[in-house]
């Protein structure tokens, strides 16, 4: 991708090629437990076109966010792990696609 939308491959040029994209993208930070909050959120692409997806042991990682976006969850069977993703993804009614792709990042 860096060769291709001639990027310098640093992590900033790709943060402001991702901030850049016209199509909606999921970003995932899974398990951001050590980092503090304002260390992850440099890694935040620029812009408000894309959704980020963060799952941490750290409560505090819900000050990014606003209260109705932060949701703390048990341990979960994997089916209820799906469900959750698509009802997070905000889709009307998830295709066998989308059901796949959750799987699969569940």
């Amino acid at each position: 991708i860096s060769q291709s939308c001639a990027l310098d491959g640093s992590p900033e040029s790709a943060l402001r090629w991702i901030g850049s994209l016209k199509e909606n993208y999921v970003m995932i930070f899974d398990n951001a437990d050590v980092l503090s909050p304002a260390v992850l959120e440099g890694y935040f692409p620029p812009g408000r076109k894309g959704n980020i997806l963060i799952t941490s042991r750290n409560s505090a990682m819900k000050t990014l966010t606003s209260p109705e976006n932060s949701l703390e969850v048990t341990e979960m069977e994997e089916k209820e792990a799906i469900g959750l993703l698509l009802k997070a993804s905000c889709l009307e009614s998830p295709t066998s696609d989308g059901q796949g792709e959750a799987s699969r990042i569940v």
